[in-house]
């Protein structure tokens, strides 16, 4: 998926994308099957992101809670 798709069907903001903005709440991204490159989330309680497989290189959840995972392999 690329960057804008996701920023539209998930309701983030490029500042939010990239870190330089909080993420209220907990996203629930469980469907996600991949990331687009640069998401560094901050401060989100959580993300749910159960059905990702891989996070693409230099992934970073920054000051976050809960990092849910379970399918990567």
């Amino acid at each position: 998926m690329n960057k804008n798709k996701f920023l539209k069907q998930h309701g983030l903001t490029e500042a939010q994308f990239s870190g330089k903005e909080k993420i209220n709440g907990s996203p629930y991204l469980s469907s996600l099957t991949s990331l687009p490159d640069g998401f560094s989330p901050t401060d989100a309680s959580a993300l749910y992101m159960r059905s990702l497989t891989s996070l693409p290189d230099g992934f970073a959840q920054k000051d976050g809670g809960d990092l849910n995972l379970s399918s990567l392999t």
